[in-house]
Parts: C-alpha cells; sequence; structure tokens
C-alpha cells in the first residue's frame, strides 16, 4: 500500500475511532476497577508497570535444555548397559526399548522446548523493531506450530532470527527417528569347549579287523582271508554312489572338533614300464577269450587288480593274472593294487570330436596306511568334513595265509577295505560288432555295432570322469552325427558331479571319503572323548553410538546456539515475554487496532484481506492519539 493511502487510511481510522468513542461511551458496561486503576491515565505507563527479566523465563528455558542435554546422555548410557547383552525374552525387549524411546521423547521435547522459548523472546525483539502488516505478525507467533508460516515471505525477510529458530525447533525431532536404529538385535555365535563323547574310526585297532573282513581259522596258527564284510562293502558302495562323505552323528547342532587317526588310503601314480607290459599283456590274454562271434573294436576302459601275491606261481617271468574279485578262491592271491589304462585327452582340450585320438594312459592305485588329520564341523546341522592333513605311509601288504598276529588282522581289515574299492573299479568299457556266423570273411556288419559297459564304476561318482570321455563320444556318435554336441545332456551331468577331474584323483579322494564315511556306522568306531566346540545362537544389542552423537550433537548445538539467542533477546528486550493470552491482550489495546478489527467480534478464520496486509509497530507511546514517548508497550498500527 502506497505510504499516502495509508496515512490516509490511518487519519480515516483515528476520526473514526474518536468519534465511536463519543458516541459509544455510554454503552459501554461499566467495570469494576481498583481505585488506582480509575485515577491512571489511559496513555500513560503507571509507577506499578513491571520492567525487568522476570527470572523464571531464561531459568526455565535453560533447565529444559539441560533436561534434554540430560535425556540423550542417559539414552547413550543406557544403550551402552545394553550393548552385548543378551536380548532375553519379548517382555525384556520390549521394556529395553520402551526405556529407549522415552528418554529420546524426553530429549526431543525438552530441546524443541527450550528452542521455542527462545524463538518467543527474538520474535518480540524483532517485533519491537520492525513495522511489519498482521499477516506477518500472524505468521511469527505461529511459526513454532504450523509450517505454512514459512510460506510468508514478509516473516522470513522481516524476522529472519526467529524464523530461523522456529525452523530449528521443527527439525531438531528428526534425531528422535535416527536414534532408535542405533540399538540394533543381532545374532552371534557363543563359543564353549568341552570334553565329549564322539566317534573314532576303530579299522587299525587291535582286534577291529574281525569288523571289517571275514576271515575262517586254518590250522598251524593261521587263518584264510575271504574278502570284505557286508556292511563294509554297503557304505563303499554309499559313498561312491553320491560322492559324498555319509552323514556323521553330529555331537551337538553346530559344534566342530579335531581328530587324527590311522585309516586306509589308495595313492594312484603313472604306471612304469614294466606295469605297462604286465597291463598290456593281461588286455591281450582278456582280449583272446573274447566270444568268438563277437568283435573288440576298441576298450576305452580295463581296470583289474593284479594277482601278485600268487604263490604257487613258480614262474618268475609267468603272466601276471587278473584277480576275480566275485570269488573267494580267485582272489586268494590278488594284490592290494588297482591297475587301470584308458585313452586320455589332453587336459586343456575344449572341443571334442569322434575323429580324434586320446592317448592311452596307465595307472597303478596302491592302498596306503596313511595318517588323517581331519577337522569336523556341524552348522545348523550341515555337516562339513575338511581334512587339513594327510601323510601317506608304507604300502599295505595283501595278507596271504595270515597268521594271528596284529600286524597281519590289521593287513586283513585294510586289504577289505581295498578289496570295497576294487570291486566298484574293475571291469571294461569298450564298442564291440556281431560277426554273422555264415560269413567266412569274417565281413563286419555295420548296424550291429554297440558298446558294453562291464564294470560297476558307472553306478559311482566317478563315471563322470574325463578319462572317459573318448568312450562317451565315440557311444554318443553311434546314434547322433552332431559334432557340435558330443556329449548327452546326461553325460554332462555326470561330469559336473565329477567336476571333469581325472580318475589319479577322483580314486584317492573317493578313498579318503569312503574311509571318512567309515566314522558313521557305530559297529566300525567306537566312543573317543574329545574336545569339541560347540556353538549356540543367540541374539544380543548392539549400539551404534556414533550415530546418536552425530544425531543429538547437531540437535543439542542447535538447542545451544538458540538459548544463547534466547539469553541476548532477554537482555536485548529488557523484559521477559511469551505467546500468552495476557500477553497478546495486554499489547493489543490499542484503540486503532480495536476499530480495525470492530466487525470481527469473533477473530474468526480467514483473516480479512485489507486487515491482514495493515502494517504494525511495537513501540512506546500514547497510541490513543498516535504519539509516541512515554507512553505504554504494545501493538500500534505504523
Amino acid at each position: 500500500m502506497p505510504l499516502k493511502a495509508h496515512e490516509e487510511d490511518k487519519r480515516d481510522l483515528l476520526k473514526g475511532v474518536q468519534h465511536n468513542v463519543k458516541t459509544t461511551t455510554a454503552e459501554v458496561p461499566a467495570i469494576p476497577t481498583s481505585p488506582d486503576l480509575g485515577q491512571r491515565r489511559r496513555g500513560s505507563v503507571g509507577p506499578g508497570a513491571q520492567f525487568g527479566i522476570y527470572w523464571r523465563s531464561p531459568v526455565t528455558m535453560i533447565s529444559i535444555f539441560v533436561i534434554g542435554l540430560g535425556s540423550a546422555l542417559a539414552l547413550h548410557v543406557w544403550y551402552s548397559c545394553l550393548n552385548g547383552k543378551n536380548v532375553g525374552d519379548s517382555n525384556q525387549q520390549q521394556t529395553a526399548l520402551r526405556i529407549g524411546t522415552t528418554l529420546a521423547f524426553i530429549t526431543q521435547i525438552s530441546l524443541v522446548g527450550s528452542v521455542q522459548f527462545a524463538h518467543v523472546q527474538t520474535l518480540w525483539r524483532a517485533l519491537k523493531r520492525s513495522v511489519i502488516s498482521i499477516y506477518g505478525v500472524d505468521a511469527g507467533f505461529a511459526a513454532s506450530s504450523t509450517p505454512l508460516s514459512f510460506t510468508n515471505l514478509e516473516m522470513l525477510s522481516k524476522l529472519r532470527l526467529a524464523s530461523s529458530l522456529a525452523l530449528i525447533a521443527w527439525c531438531i525431532p528428526i534425531a528422535s527417528l535416527i536414534t532408535p536404529a542405533t540399538l540394533n538385535v543381532d545374532s552371534i555365535l557363543l563359543y564353549s569347549g568341552q570334553m565329549m563323547s564322539v566317534p573314532a574310526l576303530q579299522i587299525s585297532q587291535a582286534g577291529a579287523y574281525k569288523d571289517f573282513a571275514y576271515y575262517v581259522p586254518q590250522g598251524n596258527m593261521l587263518q584264510k582271508y575271504l574278502g570284505p564284510r557286508t556292511i563294509l562293502t554297503r557304505l563303499a558302495v554309499a559313498t561312491s554312489t553320491t560322492g559324498e562323505i555319509l552323514r556323521l552323528t553330529a555331537p551337538a547342532t553346530n559344534a566342530t572338533y579335531v581328530q587324527t587317526f590311522f585309516g586306509p588310503y589308495v595313492q594312484c601314480l603313472d604306471a612304469n614300464q614294466s606295469t605297462i607290459d604286465a597291463i598290456d599283456a593281461a588286455n591281450v590274454r582278456r582280449k583272446a577269450a573274447v566270444d568268438p562271434s563277437v568283435k573288440e573294436s576298441s576298450i576305452e576302459y580295463f581296470a583289474f587288480v593284479p594277482a601278485l601275491s600268487n604263490v604257487n606261481d613258480t614262474s618268475l617271468n609267468g603272466p601276471i593274472q587278473v584277480a576275480n574279485l566275485s570269488n573267494v578262491n580267485g582272489a586268494l592271491y590278488a594284490s592290494n593294487q588297482l591297475w587301470l589304462t584308458f585313452p586320455r585327452y589332453s587336459v586343456n582340450q575344449i572341443n571334442f570330436n569322434v575323429s580324434q585320438v586320446a592317448n592311452p594312459t596307465y595307472l597303478t592305485c596302491g592302498l596306503h596306511n596313511a595318517s588323517y588329520h581331519v577337522n569336523f564341523t556341524w552348522t545348523n546341522g550341515v555337516q562339513s568334513l575338511n581334512i587339513l592333513g594327510l601323510d601317506v605311509l608304507d604300502a599295505t601288504p595283501y595278507p596271504t595265509d595270515p597268521s594271528f598276529s596284529a600286524s597281519d588282522e590289521d593287513n586283513m581289515a585294510y586289504s577289505a577295505f581295498m578289496w570295497a574299492i576294487s570291486s566298484q573299479l574293475v571291469g571294461t568299457m569298450g564298442f564291440y560288432q556281431d560277426i554273422s556266423p555264415n560269413d567266412t570273411n569274417n565281413q563286419i556288419i555295420a548296424n550291429r555295432t554297440y558298446s558294453e559297459i562291464a564294470t560297476n564304476i558307472d553306478q559311482t561318482s566317478l563315471l563322470g570322469t574325463s578319462d572317459l570321455n573318448s568312450y562317451f563320444i565315440k557311444n554318443h556318435f553311434l546314434s547322433n552325427n552332431n559334432a557340435s554336441q558330443p556329449f548327452s545332456s546326461q553325460r554332462l551331468r555326470d561330469m559336473a558331479l565329477a567336476r571333469n577331474r581325472t580318475l589319479d584323483i577322483l580314486i584317492p579322494e573317493l578313498s579318503s571319503n569312503i574311509t571318512l564315511s567309515l566314522i558313521s556306522y557305530p559297529l566300525l568306531s567306537h566312543p573317543e572323548l574329545t574336545n569339541v566346540t560347540t556353538t549356540t545362537t543367540t541374539n544380543i544389542y548392539t549400539y551404534q553410538p556414533k550415530k546418536v552423537f552425530i544425531a543429538y550433537g547437531i540437535a543439542i548445538f542447535f538447542a545451544l546456539v538458540a538459548n544463547v539467542l534466547g539469553i541476548w533477546a532477554y537482555i536485548s528486550n529488557g523484559v521477559s515475554h511469551d505467546n500468552s493470552f495476557s500477553s497478546i491482550v495486554c499489547t493489543t489495546r490499542d484503540i486503532h487496532l480495536s476499530k480495525l478489527n470492530a466487525h470481527e467480534r469473533l477473530g474468526a478464520l480467514p483473516l480479512e484481506r485489507k486487515v491482514g496486509r495493515t502494517r504494525m509497530v511495537f513501540d512506546v507511546g500514547n497510541m490513543a492519539e498516535g504519539l509516541r514517548g512515554g507512553g505504554r508497550w504494545g501493538f500500534g498500527i505504523a
């Protein structure tokens, strides 16, 4: 509004008010007053006017700030006491959280209340030094209760400090949203060690051979070794089929312990030249024994147990025979070795083709005594066995006419173990063709070509070894000539189970897995006191003090700044103010304001725009006469 027009409106309002006073004085009901009040001039400040800072107001502001500071420290101490402790049941957890929430709430309302005290003092100070519209005054008083007040640009420009403190009061509660998240509940494992009875392998213990090997006594204090007991064979087959160690009895749901013991182990090495010649010779004899109506096209796998201990063969240069493990009498003079031959593709070869030639490979696998150092672990009932160390010791001799000595008895138990493994690996895999009986020229009938697996290795996880790729590539091409897919989908799964490793790695691994699987059967193991570390899952409180320090540190800092500004406002004002009804009444009795709002009896919203735009000033003077200096404090029209 232009200044000239505003002055004219003010003079009109003054005239109207004076006229209204003259014409309506008789209608104002008499109000009982004290004798002093009746003798006091309306436009003057009486001798009883209160100047000076009322002590309770600044003390209250500082006190509730200290309460907020103390509550924040108490919250930190409380959460620190809970840190690392067990959560307990639901009631205990709820109690802990309620205390923390209560302290956070007290901190919030105390800091906000302290800032609001400072906001009120700085607001009154700014109003005494500003000419501002009623809209701006309304926004200033409502800034601490409604965020819409911050849309008033006049308040933001003329009441900057008060507006800033009101904004701080609004932002402080954000800290209380952060602090509850600083106390979390985490699950941890508690470790405790104790001596517990756990199963230990007894294959190397005195007298244990009776549970592993079949035997019959003979004359002259000798025994006759007959092979493995059925339980040993069954456990070996189960381990070989799954490719995993059988499930042991866990001492606890979460437990770990370490054992060191002796047990059998099969080690595979490349065959020397003399052994290669012996394998080839045995293969020739085997091929010669094939049915004459069948022609062997190629042999892709040949494994057998050599009869190295046949004492009845007096010829030093006699051929090494193939031991028949399916016949007890035929295996009496076998050995604790397994000889194998097969074509192996290059390790780095990626693309396979039926026309490619693999390199002949020869292995000798022998039985040894070994020292196992094993870590047994169960996590939530899931078993995990890890061989920490394995020392391969002497080779185990085959029991030929064993005596009742401890060494011969141990040899029988170990040899039974080797027999159980070898019986799953011996045999052949090859390709054959039928020959017509009427064909004197032995011409091959192509449509009768077929493959044959004559070994139990197809029942084990070792079937996926890369050493058998040659057989499966040729077998796949018998019915499928697609060179881009040399393996069937089933073959790919078998290869994944064996992780595409070679037999010189898989056979020793299988032997150690079977050794550890024997512990799962109570008759093949005995209880042994062992230091077992058990773990128990428990819920504990975890406190993150850094977030509390940052959140409440910022809130307390701004609240402290607000208190300093509030104290400065107290000193500058010279009196204490608040925004109570009595304070508003005492400062708005100017006759111009009464005329301005004469028709707004209820003070209902919305405020008339013309009234809201009227500019006001908080000053000392005789407001009824528009004079300044020497009057009472209050709002008047500027």
